[in-house]
C-alpha cells in the first residue's frame, strides 16, 4: 500500500535515524563491550567509560590498519592498564546481552497448542570473580580493534560515495 512522505515521516519510529546522524554501532559485540567498561570505571580499575580511549591505550593509532588489527609490533602485546583497587578474588557483577532460547505455545484456529522455540536477546547481569570481568575485557577489547576500525572505513566510504553521486 502505497504511503506519502508525510505520512510516513509521521509513522516512522523515533529511533529510526539518518546515516550522518549515528556514528557508532549499536551491535551486541559494541554494547557488550561498553557495559563492562561501565562496570570496570565504577570499580575504580579503569579511568575512563570511553572505548575510543581504551582502544588509544593499547594502540599506535586507531586510524592504522595494522595496528588495529593487531599486527603492529609497537603495540601488538601492549596491555590495558588497571588500577587494582578491587581485589582479583572478590565477586564483582556488570550486564551483558546474552541470548537465550525460550519455549513457547501458539493456539491454533481448532483450539490445537503448538509449541515452539525462539531466541531472544536479553540484558541479563553477570557475577564472577574481578579478575574473569578484567580478562574477558582485555580479550573482548583486542578483538574489538578490527571491529571498530571496520565501523569506522565503511562509514567513511559511505560517506565518499554518498558525496560523490552523480544525477543522471
Amino acid at each position: 500500500m502505497p504511503v506519502s512522505y508525510s505520512a510516513f515521516r509521521k509513522l516512522k519510529p523515533f529511533w529510526v535515524v539518518r546515516l550522518e546522524e549515528r556514528d557508532t554501532c549499536a551491535c551486541k559485540k559494541c554494547e557488550n563491550l561498553k557495559l563492562k567498561i561501565s562496570a570496570l570505571h565504577r570499580l575504580g580499575e579503569i579511568s575512563t567509560v570511553d572505548v575510543v580511549d581504551c582502544l588509544k591505550q593499547i594502540n599506535c593509532s586507531i586510524d592504522n590498519q595494522r595496528c588495529m588489527y593487531r599486527e603492529c609490533s609497537t603495540f601488538s602485546s601492549k596491555p590495558i592498564a588497571f588500577a587494582h583497587r578491587t581485589p582479583d578474588d572478590s565477586t564483582v557483577s556488570w550486564w551483558a546481552w546474552t541470548n537465550k532460547s525460550e519455549e513457547r505455545v501458539r493456539r491454533q484456529a481448532d483450539g490445537q497448542e503448538v509449541r515452539f522455540t525462539v531466541r531472544i536477546t536479553l540484558k541479563q547481569k553477570q557475577t564472577g570473580k574481578c579478575t574473569d570481568l578484567t580478562e574477558a575485557f582485555s580479550e573482548e577489547l583486542k578483538q574489538y580493534c578490527v571491529h571498530k576500525y571496520n565501523i569506522i572505513n565503511q562509514y567513511n566510504e559511505l560517506k565518499k560515495l554518498r558525496d560523490n553521486l552523480k544525477r543522471e
